[in-house]
């Protein structure tokens, strides 16, 4: 595979180390791999590319982790090539969620709480009708 990929680089002058151009070649392998595996390209595409010096770190998620794992060495042969340089290092990671910025889902008397907040009376309502909310 990586013979074939040089034939076709061969002719064309080496491209710029970027983190755009990063991105740009890390669709096209995410087309690629998204049709070697049989899989939409979207869950691909989520891949956060990050660029340090010769490092490329590709940031996925849960669901590609272990393939990506596997598919290191592939990964680095293709970015060696694309970009003709052999001091490339790819790296796979898990992209971590941050929770906190994730919305909760607000509680049945969360909800009436904020109401009452903004409507004292119903407030007064739910005391004379004897109503409850621990649902």
């Amino acid at each position: 595979m990586r013979e074939r990929l040089r034939q076709q680089a061969d002719d064309q002058p080496a491209p710029e180390l970027t983190l755009s151009n990063v991105e740009l070649f890390w669709k096209e392998k995410a087309a690629l791999l998204a049709a070697e595996k049989g899989t939409a390209v979207a869950g691909f595409l989520e891949t956060t590319c990050v660029l340090d010096a010769l490092k490329i770190t590709l940031q996925v998620n849960l669901a590609l982790f272990d393939y990506m794992k596997n598919r290191r060495l592939d990964l680095l042969d293709f970015f060696k090539v694309k970009f003709k340089n052999e001091e490339i290092n790819v790296v796979v990671e898990e992209k971590t969620i941050n929770f906190d910025e994730t919305p909760m889902v607000a509680s049945t008397r969360e909800i009436f709480e904020r109401m009452a907040k903004k409507n004292p009376l119903l407030q007064q309502l739910k005391d004379k009708l004897r109503m409850d909310f621990d649902m």
